[in-house]
């Protein structure tokens, strides 16, 4: 649902593919939101991101 929302022209977000692939990491992985938009940065913009976080590392590591 909130992926169509994305699609929308009237909505405005920095990087729609980063917050798309996110939103994707988000329910797949069982991480936090906020981590999973770390990981969707880490994997479209080639970004290193370090944590001990376990559940963000291992949906790095994908």
């Amino acid at each position: 649902m909130l992926k169509r929302l994305l699609s929308l022209n009237t909505i405005e977000v920095d990087s729609k593919e980063v917050v798309i692939l996110s939103l994707e990491f988000f329910e797949t992985n069982n991480i936090d939101f906020v981590d999973s938009l770390l990981c969707a940065y880490s994997k479209l913009q080639k970004e290193t991101v370090v944590s001990f976080d376990k559940k963000l590392n291992r949906c790095l590591a994908i």
